[in-house]
């Protein structure tokens, strides 16, 4: 699925702009790798606890380099089930990400 691919790229080019921000990514990258980043990305907001990156962006403002901010854009929605994207979206309202 064309979707499917851009959204691992998507992914994968995100990665490459956290690690330059000293956010460690090598464990979230090797599960992407044997997993692919939709099934990755499902299994990490199926956890109730926040990834130690999200935190960090959180911490320097850049959350909009999150996985989660990702997953919310409406083209990606058919990947997703919507508890999915309602996992990701209450994460970012909680973080403060929607505050003006």
């Amino acid at each position: 699925m064309e979707l499917d691919k851009d959204f691992q790229a998507q992914l994968e080019k995100r990665l490459e702009q956290i690690g330059m921000l000293d956010v460690p990514t090598a464990a979230f990258a090797e599960q992407v790798n044997r997993f692919g980043g939709k099934e990755t990305v499902v299994r990490m907001l199926s956890r109730s606890q926040l990834s130690p990156g999200f935190e960090k962006l959180r911490e320097a403002g850049r959350l909009k380099l999150s996985v989660e901010a990702l997953v919310i854009q409406g083209k990606y929605a058919p990947l997703f089930e919507d508890s999915t994207v309602d996992e990701a979206l209450a994460r970012l309202f909680d973080a403060g990400y929607f505050a003006g």
